[in-house]
Parts: structure tokens; sequence; C-alpha cells
């Protein structure tokens, strides 16, 4: 009976520190996923100081567009050669939407991120060109998308590209891999008659995007009315 009641303790010992070493790593994991969000919202605040990147859509929170870099000059701008190319934003599989690039990219740590008119993701090493993952949106699962007007830029924070994409959805993908990490609709395209071509912004761990479009009150009324291709999109009339 001594014996149970020993190995009875000591199993009970071993489960309590098993569940604190638990508890450790977990409430670990928590102080590190919380001290990375923390430094890029710091690097995002102060963007100016890291001129050699490009960490969100007009380089910094306060919408300059402008970078203090200064190797290229008026006097040895006429010196610059090509040094690589990608191919990128090239015709897409479904005609309806548009080729090219449109947006800027983001550079961060080396890495070029690029979005593609068809709200496809590239990343290319900075140094070389050598495309390091491709995120493709899966537009053959939406159908024929007419009338799309564009993609303008992507924004990035705790190790994520964020984008928003010309069906109102707005999508994270991991930085390093590519790999999507969700896919939310934002509003209906089809009862909005909108769509969202500017790029996200993320600021303290929220990522902020809003949509364009819409049209006069006779467009509206029209595009109510007009016979849908799915009877469950249709918006009830005005």
């Amino acid at each position: 009976m001594i014996g149970v009641n020993i190995y009875a303790t000591r199993h009970l010992d071993f489960l309590s520190r098993a569940g604190f070493l638990v508890l450790c790593l977990v409430l670990f994991g928590i102080q590190s996923t919380s001290a990375q969000q923390g430094v890029m919202a710091s690097r995002l605040e102060h963007s100016e100081k890291e001129p050699q990147n490009w960490l969100t859509f007009y380089g910094n929170y306060k919408g300059w567009s402008y970078s203090p870099l200064n190797q290229i000059t008026r006097e040895n701008v006429k010196q610059l050669a090509p040094v690589w190319t990608l191919s990128a934003g090239g015709p897409p599989a479904d005609l309806a939407l548009r080729p090219g690039l449109q947006a800027g990219p983001l550079v961060a740590d080396g890495v070029v991120y690029l979005e593609g008119m068809q709200n496809n993701i590239y990343a290319a090493d900075a140094a070389t060109g050598k495309l390091l993952w491709t995120y493709v949106y899966p537009w053959t699962e939406k159908g024929n998308m007419q009338g799309l007007r564009g993609a303008r830029g992507l924004a990035m924070g705790d190790g994520r590209i964020y984008m928003g994409t010309q069906d109102n959805h707005l999508v994270a993908v991991d930085a390093e891999t590519g790999n999507q990490v969700w896919n939310i609709e934002v509003e209906s395209m089809t009862q909005c008659l909108c769509d969202i071509t500017s790029p996200p912004l993320f600021v303290k761990g929220k990522v902020i995007a809003g949509v364009a479009g819409g049209g006069t009150l006779d467009e509206l009324q029209d595009a109510m009315h007009r016979p849908c291709r799915n009877p469950d999109d249709c918006s009830p009339p005005l």
C-alpha cells in the first residue's frame, strides 16, 4: 500500500511538472509573438530610420512617398543599367483580368514584395531578382470577373503580407513562404457594387482596408434590377 502511494505521489508530481512545463512553453510562445508584433509595430512607426526598406505603401505613416536615399543623383542617373528582371503580372488565365503591374513594391530586409493586377503576390530577392515564392489568388473559383480596375499595393506586419482583392476579400499570406494564412470576404461585391483596389494599412495588429466603387442612383437601380448569374447573389430591389 505504501508503494502504491509513493508511485501515485511521484506520478502526480511528474504530471504537475509536465503541466507547468507546458504552461511555461505556452506563455513563452505568447510573449514571443507579442514581442515580434511590438518590434514590427515600432519599425512601421519609425520607418524613416530604415531608408533601405519600404515597409508600407507610402513609405511611412505620414504618407510622404519620399526616400532619403541619395546614391542616385541627377549627375549619375544616366549611368543606371538593368541588373535583373522578373516576369510578373503576365497574361492571366482569365482574360477578363488585366495583365501587368500597377503597384509599387514593398521592400523589407532584402526581399521585394510585388502585387500583380490579378491579385497575385510575388516575393523576390532584392539583390538577385530570384523569385522566392508566388501566391496565386484563386480567380478560377470566382468565375469571370468583368470590369476589374486594378491592384495598387500591399501591407505587411506580424510576419504576413496583406492584400485587398477586386472581389472584396482581404487576404493574409506568410511573408516567408507565401502560404495563405486567412482569406475573408469584407462585403459582397454583387451587393455593394464595389471592390478593394487600394493598399491596406497595417496598424498595431489591425489591418485597415476600404472599398471603392458604387455609382449614381440610376446606375445602382439598373444594377439592382439586372439579372444575376447566381440568384443567391441578387440584391433586393430599391
